[in-house]
């Protein structure tokens, strides 16, 4: 309980949400509790009460609790787990008197893999990798859109354990261990009501804990948890937990958290794992302050309804562009979720700097389908926990398209660039941004795009470079001296990773620069071993845009790599269109004339900006906007296509008929 109590203290100790005084606090706590169990210990191992023996379950919380205050862990702690590894997973005990106790279990298995992970002993790969073999979601966690409460059965949904007589707390441990290794979440139906009557309080935050692990939390469970909470602090403990006798034989004895520690404790969890929710009413209403990074600042609204309005224009363009209605709104819910749910009226610059602070940005090429870029994650958050939102809505909407393999095996290298512990400034508006690609006649594309931008996220290239090793791509291969020519000229942006099925998963770096700059992308170009001519990618569409070295205008040069062979097989230059003087019609008839005279196909964007057109039947007659284009050259492929990116514009919230 200890050790429960001191994870739970020592993750708050370190939340944004916490103004600096109770940081204190917490972390006082976590030294008090580390001293505490080592005064518990018995050769390296730890039961949990001071009368029982041993066992594997307690003994991985201590590791957890020493790792998260930087304390070592005795060599015999680790002995302790080694022995009671078997095949099939960790087993809490090892006496064959203890009977059913003996045999591995997924939540045992998932704390003893989450504590040897945190005190650095195996890597995020083997946390995946055993978290896969022994943790893998069982065939009731699934239900038909992936959300919770679809089940029409009566049976309960998640992991089982031995220790508790309901679902909620065990799949909240395993799912906490399978978001900390990236791996995607089903959404279980955690709330069958003969769960909850067993679980009592700490099984309603359990619950909580387990849907926020990927991003989903039932508004009932957590007003029905905050009703329960105690006028002076913390909650009385109603939970029933089971024990094995330690004589031998069955059934298991009950014991209640009678003082309500390990209750509040839970509830502090799944506060952690929220990313910082202090207070909600009844029905999610909230009914109290959230702290902010700051102390002493307003009050955060509570959910509310999506916006729906952005669904009529991501399905009318998803019809325009041969792409099926009914699986792009799916997506298209799934990835904004939560940042549409934001009371905030968008275009929003202070919020996003995304196609000039709106939400959506599509873009249209030679093939046909839907291509869009959004935000994700609640925008109200400050970076940190903005971020984790994103992450959770990118692992969700990986799982609804069947691109959760890639999602995983990317994981190692996303992680590097969405280290949530480095210190990003609140106004930062950019962290994370995901997109989709998605065709009838093809497999889906789920793209994620992770800010460089030293201003923004501090590490810049080298981030970039870590991400790629992580990625596996051989070091001193082609990319680096590709990479060091563009560094010479230009800054880090993003770097983008792409999803598809089958596990397959690319990169792409992409760079800024303060105007044309054909030097640099000679130099890129020759490093890359790409025989495109320069004025091949150079930025100009008559009575449009002229490339010009003087000029400073926003521009960039993007590369793909192989990260098999570290080649560079893509080079793309970007370039802003300018201010639409001549009126947006005229400007797109220019772009579609230059288009038609160098034999590239036009239908992709005369559809997109079409169907922007009719999506938005109340908005303005020029309710579109060109953002910017890019040319690429691909190894292997003559010539150059291009990608012309369009925003939905009408000054303010959109005005979509239902």
């Amino acid at each position: 309980m200890t050790a429960y109590a001191g994870v739970a203290l020592a993750q708050a100790g370190t939340s944004p949400w916490l103004p600096g005084e109770l940081r204190e606090v917490a972390g006082a706590a976590v030294e008090g509790a580390v001293a505490a169990v080592r005064g518990q210990s018995r050769d390296g191992s730890w039961g949990w009460s001071a009368s029982t023996r041993p066992d594997v379950d307690s003994t991985a919380w201590v590791i957890r609790l020493l790792a998260s205050a930087s304390a070592p862990v005795p060599d015999r702690a680790w002995a302790f787990l080694d022995a009671h590894r078997t095949e099939g997973g960790y087993r809490t005990y090892r006496d064959p008197a203890l009977g059913t106790w003996t045999a591995p279990s997924p939540e045992v298995s998932a704390i003893a893999l989450l504590a040897q992970y945190e005190a650095g002993r195996i890597s995020r790969a083997d946390l995946r990798g055993g978290l896969e073999r022994w943790c893998a979601p069982a065939a009731d966690l699934a239900t038909p859109d992936g959300g919770p409460g679809d089940r029409t059965d009566s049976a309960p949904a998640g992991w089982t354990s031995l220790w508790w007589p309901g679902v909620a707390h065990p799949t909240a441990l395993v799912s906490a261990a399978r978001a900390a290794a990236g791996l995607a979440m089903p959404r279980a139906a955690l709330l069958d009501p003969a769960s909850l009557a067993r679980g009592g309080t700490a099984g309603l935050a359990a619950a909580v804990w387990a849907g926020a692990a990927y991003g989903a939390v039932d508004a009932t469970a957590l007003g029905r948890l905050w009703e329960r909470r105690h006028p002076l602090g913390g909650w009385a403990g109603d939970t029933v937990v089971l024990v094995p006798p330690q004589g031998g034989g069955d059934p298991p004895l009950e014991t209640v958290d009678a003082r309500g520690v390990f209750t509040t404790a839970t509830v502090l969890h799944a506060c952690v794992a929220l990313g910082g929710l202090e207070a909600v009413g009844a029905g999610g209403r909230p009914a109290g302050r959230v702290p902010r990074h700051t102390a002493g600042s307003r009050s955060r609204p509570g959910p509310l309804p999506r916006d729906e309005r952005w669904d009529a224009v991501v399905n009318s363009v998803a019809a325009a562009t041969l792409a099926e209605p009914g699986r792009a709104a799916a997506t298209f819910r799934a990835l904004t979720k939560e940042s549409l749910a934001a009371p905030a009226p968008w275009p929003s610059a202070q919020l996003s700097s995304l196609a000039g602070g709106q939400p959506v940005e599509f873009s249209a090429s030679a093939t046909r389908g839907l291509r869009l870029t959004t935000d994700v994650g609640d925008p109200r958050l400050p970076p940190a926990a903005r971020l984790a939102s994103g992450l959770a809505a990118v692992g969700r909407t990986a799982a609804l398209l069947g691109v959760g393999s890639a999602w995983a095996e990317a994981s190692d290298a996303v992680g590097v660039l969405a280290d949530g512990s480095l210190p990003v400034p609140a106004g930062c508006r950019f962290w994370l941004w995901a997109g989709v690609d998605l065709a009838d006649d093809r497999g889906p594309v789920l793209k994620v795009y992770l800010s460089q931008h030293t201003g923004d996220v501090p590490g810049g290239s080298g981030r970039r470079d870590r991400a790629l090793v992580a990625a596996g791509v051989p070091a001193g291969s082609p990319v680096t001296e590709v990479l060091s020519r563009l560094d010479a000229g230009g800054w880090g942006h993003e770097v983008g990773v792409g999803l598809g099925t089958d596990g397959r998963w690319g990169l792409k770096v992409y760079s800024e620069l303060d105007r044309w700059r054909p030097d640099v992308l000679a130099g890129v170009l020759a490093a890359a071993g790409l025989d495109t001519e320069v004025g091949e990618l150079a930025p100009t569409i008559p009575g449009v845009l002229r490339a010009s070295t003087e000029v400073r205008r926003r521009a960039g040069i993007a590369l793909r790599v192989d990260r098999s062979t570290g080649e560079v097989t893509e080079v793309t230059t970007a370039a802003a269109f300018p201010a639409p003087l001549v009126g947006r019609r005229e400007l797109l008839d220019r772009v579609l004339t230059w288009q038609a005279s160098r034999g590239e196909p036009t239908d992709a964007l005369e559809r997109l900006t079409g169907a922007l057109a009719d999506g938005w039947r109340s908005a303005p007659p020029l309710a579109r906007m060109l953002s910017l284009f890019t040319r690429t050259a691909a190894r292997g492929r003559p010539g150059t296509t291009t990608t012309v990116y369009v925003r939905p514009w009408v000054g303010g919230s959109p005005s979509v008929s239902r």
